[in-house]
């Protein structure tokens, strides 16, 4: 998927809403988040990594209170994100795994 592709949002999008742990839908995995409302925390993302879903623990921007707007752009694509309060939400952008290059 090219930089112009992801800019727009090709590959789809996915809303995320309260404190559960949200997957990302099959064959898909999400690149950035964009903040949903003021105050929203990301508590943890687990991102893919060799082919393997594994927990981000030490992001500068996670347990922090991010603003509506705010674009987060994962370094590698994640499979799962948890918000921390019922009331946070984001809005991940997808990419088909297809698209995920090879670490």
């Amino acid at each position: 998927m090219n930089t112009l592709d992801k800019m727009i949002g090709a590959g789809g999008c996915f809303y995320v809403l309260g404190a559960s742990e949200a997957s990302i839908p099959a064959g898909y995995t999400a690149y950035a988040a964009m903040i949903g409302v003021d105050a929203t925390e990301i508590a943890t993302v687990d991102e893919l990594i060799d082919g393997v879903a594994t927990e981000l623990a030490d992001a500068s921007w996670e347990g922090v209170a991010l603003l509506r707007g705010d674009l987060i752009t994962f370094e590698n694509p994640i499979t799962s994100i948890t918000l921390t309060n019922e009331t946070d939400s984001v809005i991940c952008y997808l990419e088909p795994t297809s698209y995920v290059a090879p670490e």
